[in-house]
């Protein structure tokens, strides 16, 4: 586990990797005051490229067997902004599996906020229910050894404190109920325990609760941070993750505190073991193969025997990485968690490597997978048929959709950019991305444009820096198709001079004529309005650039002649 010294927020995401427990503030309302103070929240993010990558993982011990995991199809869809199933377990039963993914609370029919919640699902990835579906942050969930319910972390008492639920979301109970915080709790196979952790003293600890006595002890006890606690099957020890020797490496502790022993010896980050339940070896991830930048989280899957000898990679991730192992009954499969390209997603693989599946929802990867491969009619009709089972399901980020439009664009498919572009306008008018690539489209198509993206212009209104920020990025960037004329801007900078905001008007100017430098109209404005402002100077300047364009301009000498006397 690693702790730092400031929360990391999930948007925007930063290029960080961080291995094991991670420092996580989903949303930053429902942050307890204290761990504020403490400079962190255990949490099971990191945040990788260009978006949050989860390394939270641990063995379930009473996995899927030998029921088959059906191969999924591109449908239905799942929305999302950005796909994060993560924390997921089999259910002793063979037939669920509970994870952790967000959700979106809508005001007035427009998504307000992200949320967190505990699912489950079938193990071949239909039937999704949320359990809990609840405005606070609900995480981390892991099956009793009986099936019938779950424990998990939630802040919705104020501080994070562990719960226990049945497998169909009743029955709430706080079991620890305390003023400190409490995260990834990980139920014993023989039931009578829970361990979990807790960032007490700045830093964090493995503790374990006895579901007998509502007692709980600090087995770790130590100045480094220890996390990712995982039982064995015979429920007598646990094996975790420390960063005691430097870096985090895999570590065995007896459930009393003695015979500690260090299971890995690499220069790499280890993290996320969990016992097979032959206890013959464990799975876990690391980064030690160096496939990419340690930043980026290139984190593979590992198979070694139980005592750290003979590991081998099972998986390769080129473009993300793994994370959350735990094993099937019969020790013949894994389930796990994968970041790729964008997308996160629930995966089981052969504890050999073959036979890799994606068993969650179909996300909006394979919606842009779909459009592209297919077309966009397809795509959307997918997208119509699941917004029909979820209406207040979340489509795309702005950023996302435009990076689709544009693909789409270039390689001449304008009609199927317009498309999805349209589709999203609908879903999310003052969405600022989708105006700005709808109005390249209908230009590259050669139809009339729409009007100047009214988010743009109202963001130059509401907070004039940030608006022009946006403009110049905008216009930057897509130079062989400039999103705005000169008279459109020279029409923004006439309602910002009536308003009597000069000071913007020449700045917004000054731009339109960086842009359009021979446009005549754009300088007589900017003369106009520092002769408003006193600046007789300027303003004779750009009645000169004119006359240099126009040198018979009658009008423009006579007003140059004007200034001159009045100076």
């Amino acid at each position: 586990m690693i702790l730092v010294d400031k929360m990391l927020w999930f948007l925007p995401p930063h290029k960080i990797r961080v291995i094991s427990i991670q420092i996580f503030s989903p949303i930053d309302s429902k942050i307890s005051t204290s761990l504020r103070k403490k400079w962190m929240i255990a949490s099971f993010l990191s945040l990788v490229a260009l978006g949050g990558y989860p390394q939270d993982s641990t063995n379930d011990n009473q996995a899927l067997g030998s029921k088959p995991v059906k191969k999924r199809t591109l449908s239905p869809l799942r929305l999302s902004n950005v796909p994060a199933q993560w924390s997921a377990y089999w259910s002793p039963d063979n037939n669920h599996i509970t994870y952790t993914d967000w959700t979106t609370t809508q005001e007035n029919g427009k998504n307000r906020e992200w949320n967190w919640d505990i699912y489950v699902m079938e193990s071949d990835g239909t039937d999704v229910v949320n359990l809990t579906n609840h405005p606070s942050v609900d995480i981390d969930s892991h099956w009793a050894p009986n099936g019938k319910q779950l424990c998990f972390s939630s802040n919705r008492d104020g501080d994070f404190d562990i719960y226990t639920m049945d497998s169909t979301g009743s029955g709430l109970t706080n079991i620890t109920n305390t003023s400190v915080d409490e995260f990834y709790p990980r139920w014993s196979p023989d039931g009578h325990k829970i361990a979990f952790l807790s960032p007490q003293n700045e830093k964090m600890d493995i503790y374990i609760l006895d579901l007998r006595t509502r007692s709980s002890i600090n087995l770790t006890n130590h100045s480094a941070n220890d996390s990712d606690p995982s039982w064995s099957p015979s429920s007598d020890k646990l094996v975790f993750t420390s960063d005691r020797d430097g870096n985090q490496e895999i570590y065995e502790i007896m459930i009393d505190g003695t015979g500690l022993k260090r299971l890995t010896y690499t220069t790499a980050d280890e993290s996320a073991a969990a016992y097979s339940h032959d206890e013959r070896y464990i799975a876990f991830n690391s980064d030690r193969d160096g496939l990419g930048p340690k930043r980026y989280g290139y984190v593979q899957n590992y198979v070694m025997k139980s005592d750290g000898t003979e590991s081998k990679r099972i998986s390769l991730v080129p473009t993300g990485g793994n994370a959350q192992l735990n094993w099937s009954r019969n020790d013949d499969r894994l389930l796990f968690s994968s970041w790729r390209g964008g997308d996160r997603g629930i995966y089981t693989i052969n504890v050999d490597g073959t036979n890799e599946q994606r068993i969650s929802p179909t996300t909006i990867c394979d919606f842009m997978q779909i459009t592209l491969e297919q077309d966009a009619t397809t795509s959307i009709a997918l997208y119509n048929k699941a917004r029909l089972k979820d209406p207040n399901a979340l489509f795309f980020t702005g950023g996302i959709l435009e990076r689709l439009a544009f693909e789409l664009m270039d390689k001449k498919r304008i009609d199927e950019a317009i498309q999805i572009l349209e589709l999203y306008q609908a879903e999310d008018p003052d969405s600022e991305s989708p105006q700005n690539a709808l109005l390249v489209a209908y230009k590259l198509k050669g139809v009339d444009a729409p009007p100047y993206p009214k988010e743009i212009v109202n963001m130059i209104l509401r907070n004039f820096n940030e608006g022009m920020v946006s403009l110049r990025t905008l216009m930057d960037r897509y130079p062989k198709w400039y999103l705005v004329n000169a008279n459109e801007l020279l029409e923004l900078s006439k309602f910002l001079s009536e308003e009597g905001k000069l000071g913007n008007t020449l700045i917004l100017l000054e731009f339109t004529l960086e842009k359009y430098p021979e446009n005549t109209k754009v300088m007589d404005a900017l003369s106009d309005t520092h002769q408003k402002l006193g600046n007789w100077p300027k303003a004779r300047y750009y009645l000169e650039k004119i006359l240099k364009i126009e040198p018979e301009n009658k009008k423009v000498t006579q007003r140059i002649e004007v200034l001159k006397s009045t100076n």
